[in-house]
């Protein structure tokens, strides 16, 4: 049964990409959890787990108002971005998650020590909650913060490390992917959308990562 609804609606990257996805679509192939890629808005009701992989189109009100409902329904629906607020895509996912609390930053995190092949932008961490002692490959991410209001609903799942800066040379650990639960359902929100390509997902726990947001227990 399919139960990933991946939206390209939005101008998101698709999942039949081969150049950028192929290893992610056949990992959840194995899985029996090949996505559907959905142009029409109002399908994505029908799914279980909803990604939105980097939007670039702006959502209207009553879009803002499904991401919601989903949530609060039971469904999970995943929110990507990139650094700098690329294309715009910070702006358009803060429009859907600062009435929650919660807001992405347009910023640059650099890391000298705990990077992939000497190049700062491509963050390496083992602050997440899955396999202990393993690493996640993190390129380009933005940091996410979010209102006391919204602390007891929020649980960090993967962090940055302590060498971790800002371009304002503030020091880590910076939160990079979390999850708002709300009603039955769940908001996840990352600060990268490239972790799950073909470059990242071969690298430590990525696709162990990949897999405990896409296929829920």
């Amino acid at each position: 049964m399919n139960q990933i609804g991946w939206d390209i609606s939005h101008q998101e990257f698709t999942i039949t990409d081969h150049y950028y996805f192929s290893k992610l679509e056949n990992l959840l192939r194995k899985h029996n959890s090949a996505p559907v890629e959905v142009s029409q808005w109002q399908d994505l009701n029908q799914f279980k787990v909803i990604v939105l992989n980097y939007p670039e189109k702006d959502f209207s009100a009553e879009e803002i108002h499904d991401i919601h409902r989903w949530v609060r329904e039971g469904k999970r629906v995943i929110l990507t971005a990139y650094y700098k607020g690329e294309d715009n895509v910070t702006h358009i996912i803060n429009r859907v998650v600062q009435p929650l609390g919660i807001y992405l930053n347009s910023d640059i995190l650099t890391d000298n020590l705990n990077c992939y092949c000497g190049d700062p932008l491509l963050l390496i961490t083992t602050k997440h909650r899955l396999t202990p002692n393993t690493r996640l490959l993190l390129p380009c991410a933005s940091s996410i913060g979010w209102d006391k209001s919204a602390a007891d609903k929020i649980e960090v799942l993967v962090m940055s490390e302590d060498s971790t800066i800002n371009q304002r040379g503030e020091h880590g650990p910076f939160t990079l992917v979390l999850s708002y639960r709300e009603g039955r359902g769940e908001l996840i929100i990352a600060g990268t959308c490239v972790f799950w390509d073909n470059f990242s997902i071969d690298y430590g726990s990525n696709k162990e990562l990949s897999l405990k947001l896409l296929l829920p227990s």
